[in-house]
């Protein structure tokens, strides 16, 4: 996938940013800077099966169920990024209104399966200088997350 500048996904009814299985093992990293995933309906950055990706400036905000949802994914990395929980003056009703579980600012699951023969240590996924906001019950109208 090599390196990723100043791209935008936004306004998508399911997923933004997606990368699913035959999945993504390469041995070299993959850099994504300065991408914002905002306003989708349910997800808003998802990766199963994965290895390698690092996301530099990345802003997340207003995306519906989950924020980020990784599963048995190895060597991600979020470096000075912002995730949002629902912004100041959105206008969309919160998803937990609308008949779903509260929003969660993200699931890990950093899980290795030898059938993908992804070989070497466990480096799961680093959080670097990462800013959470709004995601309290008062932003998001939701219970806790």
């Amino acid at each position: 996938l090599g390196k990723n500048v100043d791209n935008v996904s936004h306004s998508n009814p399911v997923f933004a940013f997606n990368v699913y299985p035959p999945a993504f093992h390469s041995p070299e990293e993959s850099v994504f800077e300065n991408l914002k995933i905002y306003r989708n309906g349910y997800l808003g950055l998802f990766g199963h099966l994965n290895k390698n990706l690092k996301f530099v400036n990345l802003y997340l905000g207003d995306n519906g169920r989950y924020s980020i949802r990784l599963n048995q994914a190895d060597g991600f990395v979020f470096k000075d990024s912002t995730i949002v929980g629902v912004s100041p003056g959105e206008d969309r009703p919160p998803i937990c209104t609308q008949g779903t579980a509260n929003m969660t600012a993200m699931i890990l699951g950093p899980v290795k399966f030898p059938m993908y023969e992804i070989s070497g240590t466990t480096e799961g996924v680093v959080f670097d200088g990462v800013t959470f906001k709004h995601w309290t019950e008062q932003d998001t109208g939701c219970g806790p997350t």
